[in-house]
C-alpha cells in the first residue's frame, strides 16, 4: 500500500518536526496522522510515534517516516504536511489538494454528497479516478456508488472505499448507508471535479 499512497512534507515542516524530534530527544520516530471527521470535514492529528501501530502503514518518502491509520489513509493519501506562521502563531498544518469548493454543488442530497467526496477525497480525480453515483434511495438513505477509471486496481482503493462507506453518512444526514465497489456498468455520474 505504501507505494500508493502519498504524502509530502515541505523543507519547512521536515526541518521543523526534526528539530522537535532531536529537541526532545525522539530521533528515529516518525509522525503519526489520524483524521477525524465533523459536521462533513476533515481534520488531521499529527503525533511523534516511535512506531507505526499494527493498523497503520509506513510511508517512507521522507526523511521522516509518516504513519498513516489504513482507514486514514483514503483522506491523507495527496495531502502535504507544511509549516506555517501566520499572525504570530506557528504550527503543522494538512493541505489537502483541494478540487472543489463547496459553492460548486447545490444543496440537493447528491450536491451534498459530492461536495464530500470532493472536500474530503480529492485524490480520486488527482489519480485519474471518478466516483459514479449508480443510485440513491432516498427513502432507505441508501447510497450506491462506484469508483472507475485508476481506482480500479488501485493500492488504496479498499481504504478509499471503507473511509467513505464510513464517514459520508456521518456527515450527510441523509445517507445510512453506502454501497461502494470499483468498475460498474454505467449509472449517474458525478460530474466536476469527479
Amino acid at each position: 500500500m505504501t507505494d500508493s499512497l502519498n504524502i509530502d512534507i515541505t523543507q519547512e515542516a521536515e526541518k521543523e518536526i526534526i528539530k522537535l524530534l532531536d529537541e526532545r530527544g525522539m530521533e528515529g520516530h516518525g509522525i503519526s496522522v489520524s483524521v477525524e471527521y465533523s459536521d462533513g470535514e476533515a481534520s488531521y492529528t499529527l503525533e511523534f510515534a516511535d512506531s507505526p501501530a499494527a493498523d497503520e502503514v509506513v510511508v517512507e518518502d521522507n526523511e521522516v517516516p509518516i504513519y498513516v491509520s489504513e482507514e486514514s489513509a483514503a483522506a491523507v493519501d495527496g495531502c502535504t504536511v507544511d509549516y506555517v506562521v501566520e499572525n504570530g502563531r506557528a504550527g503543522f498544518r494538512v493541505e489537502t489538494p483541494s478540487l472543489a469548493e463547496d459553492d460548486d454543488f447545490d444543496d440537493t442530497l447528491e450536491g451534498r454528497v459530492r461536495a464530500f467526496l470532493a472536500r474530503n477525497f480529492p485524490q480520486i480525480q488527482g489519480h485519474g479516478g471518478k466516483a459514479v453515483i449508480e443510485d440513491i434511495d432516498e427513502s432507505t438513505g441508501t447510497l450506491r456508488l462506484s469508483l472507475e477509471g485508476a481506482c480500479s486496481g488501485c493500492g488504496i482503493s479498499d481504504a478509499t472505499m471503507s473511509a467513505i462507506r464510513n464517514q459520508l453518512p456521518r456527515s450527510v444526514d441523509e445517507i445510512n448507508k453506502v454501497e461502494i465497489g470499483t468498475g460498474g456498468d454505467g449509472g449517474m455520474e458525478i460530474e466536476s471535479p469527479f
